[in-house]
C-alpha cells in the first residue's frame, strides 16, 4: 500500500512544482501579453515574416503554448494523483461496481481483502407506480424482476378469499404481522402498499425489506423482497446466496393467507 501512497504524493507534488496548476499570469489557452517584446510598430501594422521583432513574437508565442500545454498536463495528472490518494484512503467511498448490485444507484461498496460488501436500501414505487426490479447478484425476489428472469416472482390472487381490496389489505398487514422477526416499517392503507422489515441470513445482522402492493383493479398482490446487503466473497467474486431464505418467507406468507399464485388466463 505504500508505494501506491508515496506514488500519489509525487505526482501531486509534480504537479504544483514550479508552476501553478492555473498560473493567474498565464491562464489555460491563453497567452501573457506580458512575456511579449515592445513594438515600435503602429498597432495597425504587423511586422513581415522575418523581421526580428516577428521572429521573437513567435518564439514567445510558441514558448506561451508549451506552457499551458504543460500546465494542462500537470492539472491532469494532479486530478489523477488526487482520485488515487482518495481511493487508497476511502475505497468503500466509490461506487458500486458495475458487475454488482445497484451501480451508478448511491449504493457504497466496502472491501477488504477477503470480501465486498455491497450496500444498497432502495425501497418504493417507481415513476410508474410499479415495485422496482432486482439485480442480477443481489438476493431478491420480485413482481417487477422481468429483466432477471431467475429472480421474478408471480404475483398473488387473493379473490377466492375475498373480493374487496381493503380487507384483503388488512389480512395481509396481519400475516406479516403474525411472522416471526416482522418489523413493520410503512402500512400505507390508502395506497395499499407495505413495507417490513426481516434479519438477513446473508450476511448475519444485515436486513432484508419486504414489500407488498395491492392492485384492486386486477385483484392481485405485487411484491418485493431483497437483502440490503450483497457479501461477495473472493477470490471467486460471487454473491453468497441466502439459501432461498427470501423465497422461503415469502411462501409462508402466501400459505398463511391461504392465497394462490397468478395464473395466466389467456382468451
Amino acid at each position: 500500500m505504500m508505494p501506491y501512497r508515496l506514488f500519489a504524493a509525487v505526482v501531486l507534488l509534480w504537479a504544483s512544482d514550479g508552476q501553478a496548476l492555473l498560473s493567474p499570469k498565464v491562464p489555460l489557452g491563453s497567452t501573457s501579453s506580458a512575456a511579449s517584446p515592445p513594438s515600435s510598430l503602429p498597432p495597425t501594422e504587423a511586422p513581415e515574416r522575418g523581421h526580428p521583432l516577428a521572429t521573437m513574437k513567435e518564439i514567445t508565442t510558441q514558448k506561451n503554448r508549451v506552457r499551458a500545454k504543460d500546465c494542462g498536463t500537470r492539472s491532469t495528472l494532479a486530478a489523477a494523483g488526487l482520485a488515487l490518494s482518495l481511493f487508497i484512503s476511502n475505497p468503500g467511498s466509490l461506487a458500486a461496481d458495475p458487475g454488482m448490485p445497484g451501480s451508478g444507484l448511491g449504493c457504497t461498496t466496502s472491501t477488504n481483502p477477503s470480501y465486498s460488501l455491497v450496500s444498497c436500501d432502495r425501497t418504493g414505487l417507481d415513476r410508474n407506480g410499479r415495485l422496482l426490479g432486482c439485480s442480477s447478484s443481489e438476493n431478491c425476489l420480485s413482481t417487477s424482476a422481468v429483466k432477471v428472469p431467475g429472480k421474478l416472482g408471480s404475483p398473488w390472487e387473493y379473490a377466492m378469499r375475498t373480493d374487496d381490496a381493503d380487507t384483503a389489505f388488512a389480512s395481509l398487514v396481519h400475516a406479516v404481522e403474525r411472522t416471526s422477526e416482522a418489523t413493520m416499517k410503512i402500512v400505507d392503507r390508502e395506497g395499499h402498499y407495505i413495507l417490513a422489515e426481516f434479519p438477513s441470513k446473508v450476511p448475519p445482522g444485515s436486513v432484508d425489506s419486504v414489500e407488498f402492493l395491492v392492485k384492486p383493479e386486477d385483484q392481485i398482490v405485487l411484491y418485493r423482497s431483497v437483502s440490503r446487503d450483497t457479501l461477495f466473497l473472493y477470490p471467486l467474486q460471487q454473491p453468497v446466496s441466502d439459501q432461498g431464505k427470501i423465497k422461503e418467507r415469502l411462501e409462508g406468507i402466501r400459505n398463511d393467507l391461504g392465497w394462490n399464485m397468478y395464473t395466466y388466463r389467456g382468451e
